[in-house]
This record gives structure tokens, sequence and C-alpha cells, in this order.
């Protein structure tokens, strides 16, 4: 009933598999949300086993990984229904895009439409950094009716630095795009869909005709803001909680903004999903951001779940403790340091860098 979505190549399966297990270790098992859903997610709905449906869009995986999966998914039925699917994709199916990362795997999220089964008509895409820290079957229950995408608008947080991006055009002598005539911006790593709306609004077609036009920095999300632009559904911030783990302000002030455009969003509350921009195989529990090192709360807490995840558990702690991690460990620690005893060059650096942001957009606007 549950439809859930992920996209990742042969190392990032670990990751996903952590999100899985988060997601049913967290599920209330005493509780059924069957009756509170305010729409039909598949047809034939009351008939339906309330159950999670995991899918995964990948590239290749060894016959070891796909094994492993197998497992996973044995040991996640134990503790609440699931299913594990997976779907292969080629490259080739983008080769008209430009590659972000050196690969194409981000673009593979927007095949989901195309390759669910008829009768879903709702599910949700998660990125393989996310965590889910409370029942996620509450975000089937937002309303979505009109729009294509529910997703929480990263207006404060992310928006105004975007805002003032320029879009070069693929071709010379095409018109530049910015996103400056956008109220927000959402972030795609987690994602609500209503397929019918989707289908309907040809949100294919634009995300394509953007692709092939734009020099995105972040492609496929450039392109799905473009293709909804603000007419998406905002969800409350505890459903992609990123940042906030180190700062509950900024959410308090987010909240504040987005009410200016008629977004009324309930009190900041604990997170549901947190979605880690920090990795958390490949850092520190320290962000360093305001010329400060703040301790991240929520790193420690990944690999926590790491530790419980069935199956990938042990190659999981294997890296942890592994002397690559420890040097990445080493070298925060020493950057941490250098925070806490110039302090005050890192703030100078800081304004000095958003000076030049404000300076290089206005050039840019005289172009």
């Amino acid at each position: 009933m549950y439809h859930i979505g992920f996209c990742g190549d042969e190392k990032y399966i670990q990751y996903i598999a952590v999100t899985m297990y988060s997601i049913v270790k967290n599920t209330n098992v005493s509780f059924s949300y069957k009756d509170k859903l305010p729409y039909a997610i598949v047809e034939n709905q009351n008939e339906a086993e309330e159950k999670y449906y995991f899918h995964i869009i990948t590239d290749n995986l060894s016959e070891s990984t796909v094994n492993k999966i197998s497992l996973l998914e044995k040991e996640l039925n134990a503790i609440y229904p699931c299913s594990i699917e997976i779907f292969y994709a080629k490259d080739e199916y983008f080769k008209d895009y430009s590659p972000w990362r050196g690969n194409y795997m981000t673009y593979y999220r927007l095949l989901y439409p195309q390759i669910l089964p008829k009768e879903v008509n709702y599910y949700l895409y998660l990125d393989g950094d996310t965590l889910v820290v409370s029942d996620i079957r509450e975000i089937f229950c937002e309303k979505l009716d009109t729009y294509a995408i529910g997703a929480v608008a990263q207006y404060k947080l992310a928006a105004q630095k975007l805002q003032k991006e320029i879009l070069l055009p693929q071709q010379k002598g095409e018109k530049r795009y910015s996103f400056h005539t956008h109220e927000y911006y959402f972030c795609a790593g987690v994602m609500l869909v209503n397929l019918e709306k989707w289908k309907e609004e040809n949100i294919e077609g634009k995300v394509a005709w953007f692709l092939k036009k734009y020099k995105a920095r972040y492609p496929d999300q450039d392109a799905l803001n473009y293709a909804v632009k603000n007419n998406f559904k905002v969800l409350d911030f505890k459903y992609d909680m990123y940042m906030s783990g180190v700062d509950k302000e900024i959410v308090h002030d987010a909240e504040k903004q987005l009410k200016q455009y008629g977004v009324d969003l309930k009190p900041y509350a604990e997170p549901c999903v947190l979605h880690y921009m920090q990795k958390p195989w490949s850092s520190s529990p320290y962000l360093f951001s305001n010329s400060m090192a703040v301790y991240n709360e929520y790193i420690p807490l990944w690999w926590e779940y790491a530790e419980k995840t069935p199956v990938f558990s042990a190659e999981l702690m294997a890296f942890r403790h592994s002397e690559a991690y420890q040097r990445i460990i080493a070298r925060c620690e020493e950057r941490k340091k250098r925070y806490e005893k110039y302090w005050y060059f890192y703030w100078l650096r800081k304004y000095f860098s958003l000076w030049k942001e404000q300076a290089l957009y206005w050039i840019n606007s005289l172009r």
C-alpha cells in the first residue's frame, strides 16, 4: 500500500538499507493509518494490505548485494510487512542531459512514474541519505488534491541563494533563467508524488525541456522546481529536516518567512525525516558553519541505526572503525581546533564571500 522509492548504485545500497530499516523500526505496528488516508493511494485500497513496498532504481548490482537485499527483505518483513523490488536503468536513457558528479544516477528518480504499477496513485521518494525517526505513514495522510508534488519548501535555507543564481542556456543566444520569480524552492530528496497530476501536468516533458535548455547546478531538482514553480504542496519541515539539528532557530525563521506567502505551517516539532547534507559516513559529528564548529546530534544517531540495520550492519561498522574513517574524524578535529582558534578570520571570510556573491549577481544581471 505504501510505495516508497529510492535510487542508488552498488555502494549506496548499504545507506538505503539504513533508511529502510529506520522506516520499519519506527512504524507503530499497533496502529493503522488505513482509515485516515484522505485519498486512495492505490486502487482497491480497502482490500489492500497495509504494507511497505520499497523500490530501488539502480544501474547494476553484484549478485552478492542482490542476495543481501533479499535477506534484508526477510528481516524487515518480520518487523512489519514489506517487500523490496529492484529496477535496473541505463545511463543511455539520459544521454541528452549533462552528467552530475560524474554520472546520471540523480536522474533515475524521474523514472518512477513510468515503472510503478498502474494501480499506484501516490508514492514517496526518499534519498538514500535520509533517516526516518517516526512513523512515515503519517506523510501519506497529506492532502495533495490538485498538486503533483508535496515537498518541504526550503525558502530561507536554500531558496534565497538559489534565487540569485542565473542559469546559463546550453546554446548561445538563448535566454538565461533565474529562480528569482519563484517564491520558494524545494529539495527533491523527499517528495510525495501524485502520479495522476504528474502526468496531467506533463511534469516529465517540462523537466526534459529544462534539462536540454539550461546548465543547472542541481539538474533534476532545478528542473522539477521549474516544472511546478510555486504550485506544489508545502509540507511541514519535519518531513525534510536538514541543518535543523544544529540550529532550530533557522527553522523558526523559515516558518515566519513562509507565512508571508500564505503558507501556515504547524509549530516546529521533532523531525520525522532527517536529511543528511552532511553525510555521516564521510564526516565527523561537527558541522562547520557561520564561523563555528557546531555539534550535530544527528550524526551519531545515524550510526546507531546503522549498527542495528540487518544484514548490512557488519560492513557499515567495519568502515566506521577503519583507518580511512578515522582519518576523516582526525581531519575534522583539526579543523574544529582551527575554527575555535581563528573564528574571527572565518567570520570575515564568510562576509567577504557573501559580498562577492552579491557583486557577481549584480554584474550578471547587467549583462
